[in-house]
């Protein structure tokens, strides 16, 4: 999807200069304040241009940025986290190697992504970035960052704002809806980060800025970081490994490097903090809302046992979501060739697991608890022997008329005693109408009438 990328890189490294639209209609981070505490959100400059584009510091000399950027200028890169970079800093650290994906083609902001390593480490502790798939609504406002256009005070300045989220694709993270007038991303602010804190506290890195949706910077997009997990993954573990927990095992750490637990051993194993990058786990192990096909290091939280109910195949732990005439509700199910592969109550029927089809029967008929289909009631009883089909409770145990509900042999509740009519007012009904009954009390008759003739044939 081609947008207009370059009207978020600074102006200077657009290549032709762009004629601003009035100030009236620019909406860049206006509305945001200055971020005096974010140092680990950069500006990157070149030479005698300064300030062009945003990144953040993820690992110990590495930046996140947007791949456009990377590719903007082709030569020197300076970095600083300052938070006024107008005068561009005498002490702004080198940028020794970069990297774009491999997949990135200019102007398409599928993967447009790039890492930029550092001369030396910059004595700030890196932000975290998210590698979990996003979900909405969960994910409704991100704080975005930048040191972009604020038609306040030029670019050159950090600043931050809150950003509504307006829809997630697989790879972008859409903000605001271009008709609003709140803030937005604009000129310079490429590359920047937008933030999230999920319910672990933690604030991770979500998205990249890559692109406005016009010119007036009413709303644009932001690559999302967990689509490129890998991509990062291999940077560190190629350009700059850690002791940290960042993908990369590096020995003779103390404590040991967390990361050498993740390494192919032929065993998806509960050690590895980062199931995604132990290349002998499947993918989704992480809560994502898919269970994994494999056999994970720890449960994954997606998979939904046999028989819970289910939407798709997507959140059973089997891979399948199955409906029956007798369920109203679809239930997670797998395949089978054999009763000894399903869950205690179900059978393999052709193929895959299912719950038994349970012969029907009739208000006041006999009945086995748990094995008998009662239409319009539950079997119950005070025991297996005398288990009837009876009137059920409702979710509140409230039963019709004067009856009460009681539990039975195998806790199954149902309503018990006689139904007490309204008294008859004595009046006959007026010509023409005709008895009538509602179909709740029609079924309490017929209950009370099939029961006492059972009782009569059992006690002759």
């Amino acid at each position: 999807m081609r947008r207009l990328v370059c009207c978020l890189l600074g102006i200077t490294a657009c290549g032709p200069t762009l004629e601003a639209p009035p100030e009236s209609a620019q909406q860049a981070i206006i509305n945001g304040t200055v971020s005096l505490w974010d140092a680990q959100v950069f500006a990157l400059g070149s030479g005698n241009s300064g300030m062009f584009c945003t990144a953040t510091l993820i690992s110990e000399r590495t930046l996140l940025t947007a791949a456009h950027c990377v590719e903007a200028v082709s030569g020197t890169i300076t970095v600083s986290n300052q938070t006024d970079v107008r005068g561009w800093p005498g002490d702004a650290i080198a940028v020794v190697d970069r990297r774009v994906h491999p997949r990135w083609v200019g102007g398409d902001t599928s993967y447009d992504v790039g890492l930029l390593l550092l001369a030396s480490a910059p004595s700030v502790t890196p932000k975290a970035w998210n590698r979990a798939p996003l979900k909405m609504p969960q994910l409704s406002t991100v704080r975005a960052l930048g040191y972009g256009e604020t038609h306040l005070d030029g670019s050159g300045v950090r600043y931050e704002a809150p950003m509504r989220v307006s829809s997630l694709t697989s790879t972008t993270v859409y903000l605001g809806d271009g008709r609003d007038a709140g803030a937005a991303t604009c000129f310079g602010d490429s590359g920047g980060p937008s933030m999230f804190t999920d319910l672990d506290a933690v604030e991770r890195v979500v998205g990249v800025h890559s692109f406005a949706n016009s010119a007036e910077c009413n709303g644009g997009g932001d690559l999302r970081v967990d689509a490129v997990a890998d991509f990062i993954d291999q940077w560190t573990r190629d350009k700059a490994p850690t002791c940290a927990l960042d993908g990369a095992c590096v020995g003779g750490c103390s404590p040991a490097d967390l990361d050498c637990l993740c390494l192919t051993d032929g065993a998806c194993g509960e050690a590895c903090p980062l199931p995604d990058t132990d290349p002998d786990c499947p993918k989704s192990c992480l809560p994502d809302g898919v269970c994994a096909f494999g056999t994970c290091g720890v449960p994954d939280p997606d998979c939904q046992e046999d028989g819970a109910s289910c939407a798709s195949s997507e959140k059973c732990s089997g891979h399948q979501c199955l409906t029956d005439a007798q369920h109203d509700v679809a239930y997670c199910s797998r395949v089978c060739h054999a009763d000894e592969e399903c869950s205690p109550a179900m059978r393999c029927s052709f193929g895959v697991c299912r719950y038994p089809v349970l012969p029907l029967a009739t208000m006041g008929q006999g009945c086995v608890v748990g094995r008998t289909l009662c239409s319009g009631g539950t079997c119950g009883g005070q025991s297996d022997d005398t288990a009837t089909c009876r009137v059920s409770c409702d979710e509140g145990g409230v039963c019709p008329g004067t009856m009460k509900c009681v539990s039975g042999v195998h806790g199954v509740r149902y309503c018990q005693g006689p139904a007490t009519l309204p008294e008859f007012d004595g009046e006959a009904p007026a010509a023409g109408k005709r008895c009538s009954a509602s179909g709740a009390e029609v079924t309490l008759l017929l209950a009370v009438v099939f029961t006492v003739a059972r009782r009569r044939s059992r006690s002759g």
